[in-house]
């Protein structure tokens, strides 16, 4: 892939990190361009790099004149000068890469009719409870969050697309189960799945630019605080029985999994570990989408390994026919 000069980018993510010696710092940031997301390095780079104005921050709109590329070397690029500017200054080509990707109507519309289908439960007040729950959040808020600031569905509504997927797969490994094993609650199952990221809307927001943050709240309490909160002030003013509300709250709790992976407690019932079964298939599927459809972009190819979460993974056939497939759709004509 042969880049443009001038590249033209926005800077979508930034980490400092030491040499391996530990002498000198450098920076390394993700750049969303027209040819697809690339990593950059800056070096020269000092403690305070992160907020000197010297170098580009995440949110800057950046023209690069200078660099060197080692994409197929190293995977990134070495930015050797560049200079900030506006959107107006993009040419007419370039102002895309300040479009951010969004759920679309109607991704927004089957996955609300999924939050709001009352057949899910067995109970009409769990449904009700849960319904209690949505209808406290600011609804503007709620449609445009995104479910993460750049892992899974780290776009403007993908909350709500994220939280349709889990409840859809907690509902069909209950329905695979419950023959079985009847020992599993339905309504404790659909009641977590639905709340389990809701506390998201105050942890995470699209910013003016169109890109996914995470705010502060994010670290200083976290998400899973606020669901909890959020269930059992509505469990009380519902008079719920408290067994189940707490249940709810456990599986928002521990759908993480494991306290080292963000959890508040560790997976101790049947219905939370199935939450968690379900979050992780649809945050996997979100991350993995993400990875291939920048190589789409880019018309490049996949790695023969990558990483996902920090596990491995490998280029599987199905993967490499998605992207042959999608490459081959947007290819212009000849």
């Amino acid at each position: 892939m042969s880049l443009p000069r001038p590249l033209y980018a926005v800077v979508t993510e930034e980490s400092l990190r030491p040499t391996r010696t530990g002498e000198r710092y450098f920076l390394m940031q993700t750049l969303k361009t027209n040819v697809g997301n690339l990593k950059s390095m800056m070096w020269n780079a000092n403690k305070n790099s992160l907020t000197d104005p010297a170098f580009p921050h995440k949110g800057d709109i950046i023209q690069i004149d200078d660099l060197q590329d080692q994409l197929e070397t190293y995977k990134s690029i070495v930015i050797n000068h560049f200079k900030r500017i506006d959107k107006n200054s993009l040419p007419e080509n370039e102002k895309t890469i300040c479009e951010f990707p969004k759920a679309n109507p109607d991704q927004l519309k089957k996955a609300l009719s999924v939050l709001g289908d009352k057949t899910l439960y067995e109970d009409s007040k769990s449904y009700e409870f849960v319904v209690k729950c949505f209808s406290k959040l600011d609804k503007n808020l709620l449609k445009a969050c995104p479910a993460a600031s750049k892992v899974h569905h780290s776009i403007a509504g993908g909350l709500i697309i994220h939280t349709a997927e889990v409840i859809i797969l907690a509902k069909k490994i209950y329905e695979t189960c419950v023959a079985d094993y009847p020992f599993i609650s339905n309504d404790v199952l659909m009641a977590g799945a639905a709340l389990h990221d809701i506390g998201k809307v105050k942890t995470y927001y699209i910013d003016d630019l169109g890109m996914p943050e995470q705010a502060a709240t994010e670290k200083t309490l976290g998400h899973m605080y606020y669901g909890i909160e959020l269930a059992q002030v509505t469990g009380a003013e519902l008079n719920m029985n408290v067994n189940f509300v707490n249940e709810v709250c456990h599986c928002i709790a521990a759908h993480h999994g494991k306290t080292e992976f963000g959890s508040m407690k560790p997976i101790q019932s049947q219905e939370a570990l199935i939450l968690h079964c379900a979050d992780l298939i649809s945050s996997r599927n979100g991350m993995i989408d993400n990875k291939l459809q920048n190589v789409i972009k880019a018309n490049s190819t996949l790695p023969e390994t990558f990483a996902i979460y920090s596990d491995p993974y490998f280029a599987s056939t199905a993967m490499q026919n998605f992207i042959k497939k999608h490459i081959m759709i947007v290819a212009p004509a000849q």
